[in-house]
């Protein structure tokens, strides 16, 4: 089974786009989490994910560092 990370701290906008996820791909199991610090650690319980949805504002990244942890922590 495939694994889908959504990343944002706006509980709203992250069951938006969770829900969203979950009638387009059925079968996926979307993990949500509301900051990039406790990735690894979904990672651990759920597998390395297929796709990640990052907010690009987060308490713990400054600008597009976000998306360079997740390049770096996934680079295929």
């Amino acid at each position: 089974m495939s694994c889908i990370f959504v990343i944002d701290d706006h509980p709203l906008m992250r069951e938006a786009v969770a829900m969203l996820l979950r009638r387009l791909r059925t079968k996926a199991n979307i993990v949500e989490l509301d900051r990039l610090g406790i990735v690894q650690q979904a990672v651990a319980e759920h597998g390395q994910p297929e796709l990640i949805c990052l907010d690009l504002r987060l308490p713990d990244t400054h600008g597009v560092s976000g998306v360079r942890e997740m390049r770096r922590m996934f680079p295929d």
